[in-house]
């Protein structure tokens, strides 16, 4: 083999077995540039996908960029994300693929009203061409559909037997980002009827919520509709309806549940205790439980909270109390009594009687009688007007009397009668408090106006009474004129 210089000219010559062992090094330099860059070297090829093709709005969108194969050093590649009809609150972009991993997840975020005013809306997150990768042509793009939930409801049974509640369940399409609070109207037809009456029902990130109600009576058929809301849109179906059918050919009676007291609306005075008997017949072959509802006008009449259940047990007869509070406080005014009753509600195994409520007016026994005289009359002008409040018996608590003033002579008043008090403080204990204001000493001669009136009135208030006497309730003080 001969080398030549960049002229042409040989200038050297080399032994045949030199020439022969270069020559194969050449032929094996030609075949390794044949067979291409070895596998560890080549550029990975990557894709996108989305974990769900479904999501209600405001839940976050999961997508993972992959590689084949895992790159041998960090990879970072760029995703463009585009929407149609969606507000994203937060889009990520480049992701970055670690050392030796297949893939890495992108989240893309938006807000909960993203497809407000519109059913549905996509995302989609793209891979352009970069540095250091290539782009599969099957999967350069992957698209999310984001949809307010669609929530629809089904009966758990078409019918149940008298005293077994009635099921439904609420489902919402795809499952809610967080809790989704949906309206549902409530109607019963039959021997108890009601509604339509509505409610919310919260509907969690799992997408399905129960909803109970029980019927009062066999006969009944129990109806729930889907009302429109705000964060969802009503599917079918929206209604679902359950008959409510006799029990009596099962063979076990289910038990009538009734409550007696010492009478409807019976007068009892503040601080007695109330007592309730529940019975149930027959009675019921386990322990009973009972719901209660109560109502009343005036909860300070109340020393504990009443309570909500009682357990009626296999002797068919629950017996409770309930504590009234004396509250030392003369309820006179505005109101001389306060109601307390309480409802049997229905409930699981048992059915509602006809006797299902009792109740009591609860009459105050606390009477603070508070009077106003003059103290003393006439009097000079220029000297003091003094009225004497009096309270029969002297009260535990201060007593806020509500006064009102009047005049014949605005010209002995010491001042304007409009800043004269409204009201006026008896001591906690106190049986009187005195009341002064002063005249005024003009020395000019009134004429034929030659004296004066001053009237104090006491009014109704809170924690105390007044008298029907209209003399116990006005005290005057006549003002004389010196001049």
């Amino acid at each position: 083999m001969e080398l030549t210089d960049r002229t042409g000219s040989m200038f050297a010559r080399l032994p045949q077995a030199v020439t022969a062992g270069l020559g194969l090094l050449l032929l094996l330099a030609v075949a390794g540039c044949n067979q291409g860059t070895p596998r560890g070297s080549q550029h990975p090829e990557v894709t996108i996908v989305a974990t769900a093709g479904l999501v209600a709005a405001g839940a976050p969108l999961q997508f993972l960029v992959r590689a084949d194969p895992a790159p041998a050093a960090e990879l970072t590649v760029a995703v463009t994300i585009t929407s149609a009809g969606c507000t994203l609150t937060h889009a990520p972009t480049p992701v970055t693929i670690p050392a030796g991993r297949n893939e890495a997840p992108l989240t893309v975020t938006t807000r909960s009203d993203a497809v407000a005013g519109a059913d549905e809306c996509t995302v989609t997150a793209a891979i352009p061409a970069g540095e250091g990768y290539g782009v599969s042509a099957a999967a350069t793009s992957a698209r999310v559909t984001l949809k307010q939930p669609v929530v629809t409801i089904t009966a758990d049974s078409l019918s149940v037997t008298a005293g077994n509640p009635v099921l439904f369940t609420l489902n919402a399409a795809p499952p809610p980002a967080s809790a989704l609070p949906v309206t549902v109207s409530l109607s019963k037809t039959g021997s108890s009827p009601i509604g339509p009456r509505r409610q919310t029902v919260t509907i969690p990130n799992s997408g399905t919520a129960p909803l109970e109600e029980n019927p009062a009576e066999p006969h009944d058929t129990v109806t729930v509709t889907v009302e429109d809301g705000s964060g969802y849109t009503v599917g079918t179906p929206s209604t679902a309806t359950v008959n409510v059918t006799d029990n009596d050919a099962l063979g076990t009676p289910v038990p009538e549940v009734t409550i007696a007291g010492s009478g409807l609306y019976n007068p009892r005075k503040e601080g007695t205790t109330l007592r309730f008997s529940l019975t149930a017949a027959p009675p019921p072959e386990a322990e009973l439980l009972v719901n209660l509802r109560w109502g009343w006008l005036s909860p300070r009449f109340l020393s504990d909270p009443p309570p909500s259940t009682v357990k009626i047990p296999i002797s068919g007869t629950a017996r409770f109390e309930l504590e009234t509070d004396d509250d030392l406080f003369d309820d006179y005014y505005p109101s001389t009594e306060n109601t307390v009753n309480v409802i049997v509600e229905a409930g699981s195994g048992y059915r509602v009687g006809s006797r299902n409520s009792v109740g009591w007016s609860i009459q105050d026994d606390d009477d603070y009688l508070v009077s106003v005289a003059a103290v003393a009359s006439p009097v000079q002008e220029g000297d003091d007007a003094s009225f004497r409040l009096t309270v029969t018996p002297a009260a535990p608590y201060d007593l806020a009397v509500v006064l009102n003033w009047s005049t014949v002579s605005v010209a002995l008043a010491a001042g304007s009668y409009r800043d004269l008090p409204e009201t006026f403080a008896i001591a906690a204990g106190s049986s009187t408090a005195t009341v002064t204001v002063a005249t005024l000493d003009d020395e000019q001669q009134e004429g034929v106006y030659r004296t004066g009136i001053v009237s104090l009135m006491v009014l109704f208030g809170g924690g105390y009474s007044i008298g029907d006497d209209i003399q116990s309730r006005i005290g005057t003080v006549i003002v004389e004129d010196d001049d």
